[in-house]
């Protein structure tokens, strides 16, 4: 026994002595970037305290995003008292907008901002010094001596450390008073209190791209980073925080309890009012000048940071140095909400194993990671909640495939949504989507996405596609690939794409295509690029390879029809519409019932199983399953003696009427109307009483607008008409 105890104890050590001596180095001798989300680093001091960190985000370039683990500091966003053009509009802010009175919740100009990124002893103000004369309840921790001069909070950095610090460009939101300044956004950001529910119209919403080295979380990065990744958002603030604050109140400001500190978005509804992390966990607001709120700085690492001590962990944290060469590209994440490239939520980080040999990485989700991604979840504007995945870059997966329990897919509620990110692409999948295809017990459901190589492809698809990136969707039920062709659940895919310069001017003829089993090609009219998330997304009932593309379809007579010529154009790179001849659209000539019915089907992707069709439309006919679909859906109801006149011009209450049919098929969310809508109208007298309703409802959602006095309903509609229309469905 004591010779096999002896063997182990040796064995252990070699093992030991190994891993050490095989632990990757950089040349001067420190360990690799292994920082990882949820790390703990310890980097820098203030107030003679070293400061300890968490990892909440790492960038694509490795870069790490640092979130403090206490409040640091206590003091006003902004001073009041001065008059200052915060807003660069030429205008001299007054008592009026409540900034003279209560400071001002502009980020770029705030007394906060500028302390946060000084390294100076007497931080250089570039208008009212917070001093104690300006600041709400006189807690004033921007001035702790007699002297007034608090240095800059980057004093307690070393050169060293400083030169670790990445300069960042972050979106901030702006208030309405600051509309002026935005870069994007056409909306206020809707005020919510409840974390799970503040992000709300954070992508619609007013922003401007500001650089700094050290910044406040703003909302969405406190909710997906922090709240998102089930870390503790509430924080306590250091001893020295404590000690140095003029808000003397043991029984509230302790380093035992959370305490209230700023975030880095404005409260939309005032000029004055800052978001706030409350001591509930609530996310309020106080005014700016405000001396009682708590500082929770946030900052990025350079790339080439490494690690020189510690395990990580929160008892002995890591320290951190400066690598000779910057690391490969990071594995797991994208870059932080900017103006320019939004992104979506970061979901619960799952883990994959690899098949080295078929390039397959599989990720295995069970009920409690389920649960955690949907209890997390946000609500899209329609309720629906979906919980995010998010499956870190594995080097030489060739594609993905997310094992899922079998009751959220097959007895789940549509609801309820999945979606997991991958480096190729998303997916989001609505619970019950296989419901109806479930044919007998299932134990395991997959789902994989793929990347194809272009040169498998035949060479007229090649010639299409280029370089832009493929993927192939699949369903795996039991180890077996099967079909996935549904008409009542549709899946939404995102694919990152990198816009070519000539494309980013015209982002609307990107487009998607799906590349069937026989390599034919067939548009996603449903398809969008968002050249600011660098994101192509689509919807579709059915698996297949899809792929982006480049359409630049023109016509020469559409010149004089300069109302309709983008929307011919985009819907002809679309798929949509089709022109006369190659070089010609006829935008002035009528259309026939059967031809607007055909693209009305088309532009909506609408599907049904049909048994039987009118009598006069010819089976085989080019128009022939499209008003077969538009009847059975109850879109169409024929002109009596189940007849449908399918070559007869349409006129402008048939189209409307069968227009608003169909988007109530799709599923489309509608304003509701009345007859009061149209009451403006001159001619509403001469609308059928069949065609009313439908048309209060297009007019009250604005897809049809008349002349201004008359609505027309008797006309007759022409191709670019039809082509406008069309062009605002199918964006609706």
């Amino acid at each position: 026994m004591n010779t096999i105890k002896k063997f182990l104890f040796a064995a252990m050590t070699i093992l030991l002595c190994s891993s050490v001596l095989l632990q990757p180095t950089h040349a001067n001798g420190l360990t690799e970037n292994t920082i990882q989300v949820g790390d703990y680093v310890k980097f820098g001091t203030y107030s003679g305290q070293s400061i300890l960190w968490r990892v909440i985000h790492k960038k694509a370039d490795g870069s790490a995003l640092l979130f403090s683990e206490n409040i640091l500091s206590v003091k006003p966003l902004d001073a009041y008292g001065d008059q200052v053009d915060y807003n660069n509009d030429g205008i001299m802010d007054t008592k009026e907008d409540g900034r003279a009175d209560n400071g001002s919740n502009y980020w770029e100009k705030s007394n906060l901002r500028e302390w946060l990124n000084s390294d100076s002893a007497l931080v250089s103000y570039t208008h009212q010094v917070p001093d104690n004369n300006h600041v709400l309840g006189s807690f004033n921790n921007y001035y702790i001596n007699e002297q007034h001069s608090e240095s800059g909070f980057l004093t307690g950095f070393s050169q060293e450390e400083k030169a670790l610090i990445k300069v960042n460009t972050h979106k901030v939101l702006l208030s309405a008073a600051d509309v002026s300044q935005k870069e994007g956004g056409a909306e206020p950001h809707a005020w919510s209190s409840e974390i799970a529910n503040v992000v709300g119209n954070y992508n619609e919403a007013y922003y401007k791209n500001v650089t700094d080295q050290v910044f406040l979380l703003g909302i969405k990065e406190l909710t997906e980073y922090v709240y998102g990744r089930g870390y503790e958002y509430r924080k306590v603030p250091t001893s020295a925080a404590v000690f140095n604050s003029e808000y003397k109140n043991p029984e509230h400001l302790n380093s035992e309890k959370n305490w209230s500190y700023w975030l880095g978005d404005p409260y939309a509804g005032n000029s004055y009012g800052q978001r706030i992390v409350h001591t509930s966990g609530d996310i309020l607001a106080s005014d700016a000048a405000s001396g009682s709120i708590g500082v929770v700085p946030a900052l990025y690492l350079v790339p080439n940071t490494v690690v020189t001590g510690g395990s990580g962990t929160l008892d002995q944290p890591y320290t951190v140095g400066k690598g000779s060469v910057p690391p490969p590209a990071n594995e797991e994440e994208e870059s932080e909400p900017t103006g320019s490239q939004e992104n979506e939520g970061k979901g619960i980080p799952v883990d994959s194993i690899l098949d080295e040999k078929t390039g397959e990485a599989v990720v295995r989700v069970g009920d409690k990671a389920l649960e955690d991604a949907l209890r997390y979840a946000g609500e899209t504007p329609e309720g629906t909640k979906v919980g995010m995945l998010e499956i870190p870059r594995v080097k030489g997966a060739k594609s993905y495939t997310l094992i899922i329990p079998t009751d959220m897919l097959v007895d789940g509620n549509r609801e309820r949504q999945i979606q997991y990110r991958t480096e190729f692409g998303t997916v989001q999948m609505p619970g019950g989507m296989l419901k109806d295809m479930a044919a007998g017990p299932v134990s395991e459901i997959g789902v994989n996405i793929a990347s194809i190589d272009p040169s498998s492809l035949s060479e007229d698809v090649k010639a299409k596609v280029g370089n832009r990136p493929i993927i192939d969707l699949s369903l795996i039920v039991d180890g077996r690939r099967v079909a996935y062709d549904t008409m009542k659940m549709p899946v939404k895919i995102e694919i990152p794409y990198e816009a070519k310069p000539e494309e980013q001017g015209n982002p609307e003829h990107v487009v998607v295509v799906d590349i069937d089993d026989q390599g034919t090609i067939h548009p996603v009219p449903n398809g969008k690029f968002d050249v600011n998330t660098g994101k192509v997304s689509f919807t579709t009932t059915h698996f297949s390879k899809f792929s982006v593309v480049y359409v630049n379809k023109s016509f020469q007579d559409v010149d004089d029809y300069e109302w309709a010529k983008k929307q011919i154009h985009v819907l002809a790179a679309k798929g949509v519409i089709n022109g006369t001849s190659v070089e010609t659209f006829s935008p002035g000539e009528n259309i026939t019932r059967a031809d607007f019915v055909t693209l009305l089907v088309r532009a909506l992707e609408l599907k049904a199983e049909y048994t039987e069709g009118f009598a006069d439309v010819k089976e085989g006919s080019y128009y022939s399953e499209s008003v077969n679909i538009a009847k059975k859906l109850g879109i169409v109801k024929g002109t009596g003696d189940n007849k449908f006149d399918p070559t007869v011009t349409i006129s402008r209450q048939d189209m409307m009427t069968m227009t608003a049919m169909a988007l109530r098929a799709s599923g489309k969310m509608l304003k509701e109307a009345t007859t009061v809508d149209i009451a403006g109208y001159e001619d509403a007298v001469d609308i059928a009483d069949y065609a009313r309703d439908s048309v209060a409802v297009l007019v009250k959602n604005g897809i049809v607008m008349g002349d201004g006095n008359q609505i027309h309903p008797n006309g007759k509609t022409t191709r670019a008409e039809v082509a406008v229309m069309l062009y605002r469905i199918i964006n609706k």
